[in-house]
């Protein structure tokens, strides 16, 4: 996950998300007794969680559950048997089980989890993947939008937010934190998708995925929107974000970001991981399209 800082909430903003919070965990005693996990919506729902963040993953979970479609498939991922044993644990994670979520073991790469894991799982692929992250309350139009959106374009890969990858004078990128945020909807490769938002990955591009390797772990072992974002480009695979304004949902446990995104923002750690993967051919790419959006809009206004 790779997130600017985000400001402390104010007050109201953090009573009603207390509040939500609340209505969430209610929801899985009482109603999600009741509800199905999964639905009619023809994609795959993914997300990863571990350590403390496994006593409150299910309000996430519920967030997508209680959206106005839900996926045939929704799938949980921890890090070993220990932590999936720590999750039976947890009632309102039993129950989400017993509902329908699927509860695997994948492999310990951080944020590329909730991606990687389900690319390996599948030998070929025939619905789109949707990440989550476990520490978000999503809205009940969370979802409904990103599917319509792959329906309507189903070669490009959708999400809710991205920013514009910024290049200097001599083609290189910009410090992360420079980057813009995205405000067209227009599919570019000088879109960067970042995946706290939710993403919608089309079927052929998990598939090359899978082809293109494990690379991530030399080059971007903490920052799966990098890796991901990289391999759209090589792909001729645009990122395109659903509205002209990004959006970001509420976080779940106070408005905190987590240590990995410090890093990855504040700290630099992303300029380190784009510089080493997203190589000089990769931002001829960029740069062109970028140039070719301008003008466009250029043309456009006049």
């Amino acid at each position: 996950m790779t997130l600017a800082p985000r400001k402390p909430l104010p007050v109201r903003a953090a009573s009603a998300v207390a509040v939500a919070v609340a209505q969430l965990a209610r929801t899985a005693l009482f109603v999600g007794r009741r509800r199905a996990v999964t639905g009619d919506a023809q994609v795959v729902v993914s997300l990863t969680s571990h350590g403390v963040r496994l006593r409150t993953v299910f309000l996430a979970i519920e967030s997508i559950v209680g959206g106005t479609v839900r996926p045939r498939r929704l799938i949980l991922w921890v890090d070993n048997e220990a932590d999936r044993a720590r999750a039976l644990r947890s009632r309102p994670l039993r129950r989400l089980v017993a509902r329908g979520l699927e509860l695997r073991v994948g492999e310990p790469i951080g944020p590329h989890g909730k991606w990687w894991s389900f690319v390996q799982s599948e030998t070929s692929h025939d619905l789109p993947l949707v990440t989550a992250d476990d520490d978000v309350r999503y809205g009940r139009d969370w979802l409904r939008p990103l599917v319509e959106a792959h329906e309507a374009a189903p070669d490009v890969i959708h999400c809710h937010r991205a920013h514009r990858i910024a290049l200097t004078s001599d083609s290189r990128p910009a410090p992360y934190m420079s980057w813009p945020p995205c405000q067209s909807k227009e599919p570019s490769h000088g879109s960067f998708l970042t995946g706290v938002s939710g993403v919608i990955y089309p079927p052929a591009f998990l598939d090359a995925l899978r082809r293109d390797g494990d690379g991530f772990r030399q080059c971007a072992p903490h920052a799966d929107d990098v890796w991901l974002t990289a391999r759209a480009i090589a792909n001729g695979v645009r990122v395109a974000q659903l509205a002209d304004a990004p959006r970001l949902w509420y976080p779940i446990v106070g408005g905190q970001r987590s240590a990995l995104s410090r890093a990855n923002g504040m700290d630099g750690g992303n300029d380190d991981q784009i510089a080493a993967t997203l190589s000089p051919d990769l931002l001829d790419v960029v740069r062109h399209d970028v140039v070719r959006h301008d003008a466009n809009r250029l043309d456009l206004r006049g």
